[in-house]
């Protein structure tokens, strides 16, 4: 089956933008020292007063911090099939909601975890959580693995579809056991099957604290999208961040995708309650007669700020290691974790983009 968008001629789909400001995140970058180990970080996410970090491996997979002091409260979870354990948990899975929900993706099933903050018998703030079986939902077997996955509502998970069906994205009610997809990719001319627009329209997702709004960044297309979910019938924004026409840095005139060197835009993305936080590091990628990978950079490592409105509002200059982040959901602050830092959290204190 092929999935294709018909039209008369070669229109764009979104609107060009430029950033008005731009910063150096280096110049304001500070170093606070923490008195746990963070080796292999993979994911990190943010509350207003919690930072929780997810690690490759270990006897606690979880590790949480107060995000002012960066003082260690408590960890949980370890790789594993049991009761309290995870099944190689994704960083794509990594996700936390209003009231400190968070909840985990791993190979098997979506988990919501309720963290609270409280005082041990020495008058230590401790953050506690429990792993209830409960929460713990296992996956459609059509959904496995389940890449950017999500909680849509308190009962249903979405993410990334890669199946057969013309869908960006896949969706599960586990209280219903029902499977549905929903929302279009971009109307872009690509004479592919879903598995193929899958790999070319691939993104990077992330869901508002509220629930309200999805927010898409496009791995090999300038593009973000922004779907507004409370609205009788859900709206969109695209955006894009360079000149020429989407459809012209993928497909040829009669809509084959171009199968030369890869470049590649956007790798993650992080929401705050008001921004889009997209990282951008665009790059080609070759691949020599022994399959070794070439990389040629067309740009440095930045974080592209966006509103939900559909306009660009700032350039983050990162260095190269600034990889792994997350946003508070008052735009308060950025954190990172450095690959050769074990006992170190950077944090950057946002500008006012507006």
């Amino acid at each position: 089956m092929l999935t294709t968008f018909s039209c008369n001629k070669r229109e764009d789909i979104a609107e060009y933008q430029t950033f008005p400001n731009e910063f150096i995140v280096a110049n304001d970058l500070e170093e606070i020292p923490i008195e746990v180990d963070l080796f292999i970080v993979t994911e990190m996410a943010a509350t207003d007063s919690l930072l929780f970090t997810l690690l490759y491996k270990g006897d606690e997979v979880v590790k949480i911090f107060d995000n002012q002091t960066l003082e260690y409260l408590g960890g949980f979870g370890s790789e594993g099939e049991g009761p309290n354990e995870f099944f190689y948990p994704y960083q794509n899975g990594f996700r936390v909601y209003e009231g400190n929900v968070l909840s985990m993706v791993d190979r098997k099933s979506i988990r919501t975890i309720q963290v609270s903050i409280q005082k041990d018998s020495n008058n230590k703030r401790v953050a506690t959580s429990t792993l209830d079986e409960t929460q713990r939902h296992q996956l459609a077997g059509v959904m496995m693995p389940l890449n950017e996955g999500s909680l849509l509502n308190d009962s249903t998970v979405i993410g990334l579809n890669q199946t057969s069906e013309d869908s960006q994205f896949i969706t599960f009610d586990f209280v219903n056991k029902k499977i549905d997809y929903a929302h279009q990719f971009p109307p872009i001319n690509i004479e592919a099957t879903p598995f193929e627009m899958a790999h070319w329209l691939n993104s990077y997702m992330k869901i508002s604290r509220d629930h309200s709004k999805i927010a898409i960044a496009y791995e090999k297309i300038p593009l973000i999208r922004v779907i507004d979910l409370k609205e009788y019938q859900s709206t969109e924004v695209l955006m894009k961040t360079e000149e020429a026409p989407i459809a012209d840095l993928i497909v040829d005139s009669e809509g084959r995708p171009i199968k030369t060197n890869g470049i590649i835009y956007y790798y993650d993305m992080e929401i705050s309650n008001e921004y889009i936080f997209a990282g951008y590091h665009k790059k080609e990628i070759s691949y020599s007669e022994n399959n070794e990978p070439q990389h040629i950079n067309h740009s440095g490592n930045e974080i592209h700020v966006f509103d939900f409105q559909g306009n660009a509002l700032a350039k983050l200059k990162l260095d190269d290691w600034m990889r792994q982040f997350a946003v508070t959901p008052n735009s308060s602050y950025l954190y990172f974790s450095h690959p050769e830092k074990e006992n170190s959290i950077f944090r950057y204190e946002l500008p006012k983009f507006k």
